[in-house]
């Protein structure tokens, strides 16, 4: 089914996807699917090539309630059903189909649940995904995001004896958020900074 819905998705342009976004909420999160079955139903919106509202679109009328009630499952303890939400809400806003209200919303209320560096926790985004999205203003994202960055350790192959090593298969989260940040802002890193994260990571 995920591939099938990318394919089908995949074969429309942007103008036919935004018209399909009011159809796309209608989706349920799968609550009743064991986690194998789950990931073969991923959220819709995750599977959008769209990442701005298209020009030339025409005005989408989407209910009050069911951003409502977005928001409400945001904040569950359910984990599934807190990523499927916010995953429907981040592309509501990138698609500029959130109101002002509903804005400072977004900007609060995802802020509740954090990791222990601060950062957006329980999402189906890498954590540079946030720094460019709304936030509460006593809450700096570029800074918590440069010092998980910091603080977090790449996985190098082997730094102590008889250990054995890890095997990452080229998929490295770290490369992947710094790459994401970077690509957002040109001056995300000062010359210093890169040269200064650089020399945590390396090993003495």
């Amino acid at each position: 089914m995920k591939n099938l819905t990318s394919l089908l998705l995949g074969s429309m342009s942007e103008k036919e996807q935004y018209n399909l976004i009011p159809k796309l909420l209608t989706i349920p999160f799968p609550e009743y699917l064991n986690q194998i079955i789950k990931d073969v139903f991923p959220n819709p919106f995750l599977l959008l090539e769209l990442d701005q509202k298209p020009t030339c679109a025409t005005e989408l009328k989407i209910q009050p309630e069911v951003i409502d009630q977005l928001f409400q499952q945001a904040l569950l303890e359910n984990q599934d059903l807190r990523r499927w939400a916010i995953s429907s809400l981040v592309s509501l806003y990138k698609l500029e189909l959130l109101d002002d209200k509903q804005i400072e919303l977004f900007k609060g209320e995802f802020w509740r649940v954090t990791d222990n560096f601060g950062l957006l926790d329980g999402t189906d985004y890498y954590k540079f995904a946030f720094i460019s999205l709304p936030h509460p203003e006593d809450i700096d994202p570029f800074q918590l995001f440069k010092n998980y960055i910091t603080s977090t350790p790449f996985p190098i192959l082997k730094t102590v004896q008889n250990k054995g090593i890890s095997i990452t298969r080229g998929h490295i989260d770290l490369i992947h958020e710094i790459i994401g940040a970077s690509s957002n802002s040109k001056n995300f890193w000062t010359e210093d900074e890169a040269t200064m994260a650089l020399l945590i990571q390396v090993p003495v």
